[in-house]
């Protein structure tokens, strides 16, 4: 209860900077949905709150839940940077502010709503073999990424030099 609380306050005193907190709580012996009110309860319900059920993973060994938490930092930042330059690249293509979609969803309505891809990360895998498999969707993204802003830097190229050949149009047409 006094993590909770303290929880709590740090959430009221930070809320404006993170919109979104994702927190694992152990059940104690309650079902997810016990444990989730209980939560909301103590903290006042200081915030919108969603329940997302996340499966049951298989750790394996003590060994490997160690080597793992210390990669995890690396990988968690390597996330960060490629979400930033999504946001990035995005609002520079989208000057009007349109919210940035997940799967056609906007994030506020993304992520209460998130279901666990079971065919893309079957949870009876071991979480080396999880991340390796988050590692490579978060490296293809950002592969993607890349080349779709070269292709979008060279067409707009082509389209300025067009529009100076034209006489000045600026490419209108």
């Amino acid at each position: 209860v006094k993590v909770v609380q303290q929880w709590s306050r740090l959430v009221a005193a930070t809320m404006s900077a993170h919109p979104f907190w994702l927190l694992t709580v152990p059940n104690e012996g309650r079902t997810a949905e016990q444990t989730f009110e209980r939560l909301r309860r103590q903290t006042d319900e200081s915030g919108k709150a969603s329940l997302v059920q996340i499966p049951s993973l298989t750790v394996g060994t003590l060994d490997s839940l160690m080597s793992l938490s210390e990669d995890m930092e690396k990988f968690e930042a390597a996330i960060e940077v490629a979400v930033r330059k999504i946001e990035r690249q995005y609002a520079d293509l989208r000057p009007t502010r349109e919210p940035l979609l997940i799967d056609g969803v906007p994030v506020e309505r993304y992520l209460p709503s998130f279901v666990w891809e079971h065919a893309k990360y079957p949870h009876r895998r071991a979480l080396p073999e999880l991340v390796a498999s988050l590692r490579t969707t978060v490296g293809a993204i950002e592969d993607e990424l890349k080349h779709l802003a070269t292709t979008y830097a060279e067409k707009t190229q082509k389209l300025s030099a067009a529009g100076r050949a034209g006489g000045g149009s600026g490419g209108a047409g």
